[in-house]
């Protein structure tokens, strides 16, 4: 496996020398051709897994709650809300979740919690969803929910096994942050396997992603760049943050334009503006991607101002 993301992916200067420069890894893919880009490096998949261990669970329906199994969540109002419903149908709530406790993503709400004395809860892990998915899970087909988070499990091989069809290959687990197993994937796989996720017309697939789509805030949050994303691009493609510097960009064939994915790795973790930046320099740097990129790229530059501050420029390699 490979795992040094030395490229650097653009840079922020207030005159002719670079200040920063951020370093990672951009892949793209059109439907049906071979990958352009760093495509040999390896990364634990997190929360770009969240489709498959969605279809794995294989329970939800078109109630807009079930989209918090496919979330990385903020903790906002909308979500607790939806986690409420989603316990309801797990007949499981914070004692039996394994998530961490964590006050939620989203600062304003967890400065509320703070002000108010109240301390971290399972529940507003980004992650808390996922779980409260699998343990619907458990509780439709009838498994013990005790130790559903290992990969002994019966939902977890339902998930492994899942995994393995779709990857083609063998790859190597590892547990996520939250206490889910995950998995280690090439890159190459890892688009190929987004691209039949897009392509795949079976009525469980179209159902999650028509799901998705019409619950992008539930799927991330208010002000987060993957649901921001995922509306900026009106119905055409999916986009999904992962811990660490992960983002997924997948548009779906649109009229005689070909299915397309970005990818995007940053060496140096999560960090939303990098993110975006990096995205707006993989779209520049891969003009055969179908229109939806460009209208993605319109977004992005519209809110430069907000990203860069006052006198930093954008530059994009090759640095002279």
């Amino acid at each position: 496996m490979k795992f040094c993301l030395s490229n650097p992916l653009f840079a922020l200067s207030r005159g002719p020398a670079p200040e920063i420069v951020v370093h990672g890894a951009i892949m793209t893919k059109l439907q049906d051709q071979e990958p352009v880009g760093m495509s040999d490096f390896s990364f634990l998949a997190s929360s770009l897994l969240s489709p498959w261990q969605f279809l794995s669970a294989d329970i939800a329906d078109n109630q807009d709650f079930w989209s918090l199994g496919l979330a990385f969540h903020s903790g906002q109002d909308i979500h607790m809300t939806a986690l409420e419903k989603l316990s309801e149908k797990a007949r499981s709530g914070e004692n039996e979740l394994f998530c961490p406790r964590e006050y939620p993503l989203d600062w304003e709400y967890t400065a509320r919690l703070r002000f108010s004395n109240k301390k971290p809860m399972r529940i507003h892990h980004p992650c808390s969803g996922k779980h409260l998915l699998f343990l619907a899970s458990c509780e439709h087909f009838g498994y013990k929910k005790d130790h559903y988070w290992d990969p002994s499990h019966p939902i977890q091989k339902k998930l492994f096994s899942f995994i393995g069809r779709e990857a083609r290959e063998q790859v190597q687990w590892a547990y996520d942050q939250c206490g889910l197993p995950s998995f280690f994937m090439n890159a190459r796989t890892h688009l190929q396997m987004w691209e039949r996720l897009c392509l795949d017309e079976s009525e469980k697939t179209i159902s999650m992603k028509d799901l998705w789509l019409n619950n992008p805030r539930l799927v991330g949050g208010r002000g987060r760049l993957d649901s921001d994303l995922t509306l900026a691009a009106k119905g055409k493609a999916l986009v999904k943050e992962g811990t660490d510097g992960l983002l997924i960009v997948q548009s779906f064939p649109f009229q005689n334009d070909p299915a397309a994915s970005c990818l995007i790795k940053i060496s140096s973790g999560y960090n939303k503006t990098y993110l975006a930046l990096a995205l707006l320099s993989a779209i520049n740097s891969n003009p055969q991607l179908p229109p939806v990129f460009m209208e993605l790229k319109d977004y992005l530059q519209s809110r430069l101002d907000e990203w860069l501050p006052r006198g930093q420029n954008f530059l994009e390699p090759p640095f002279e």
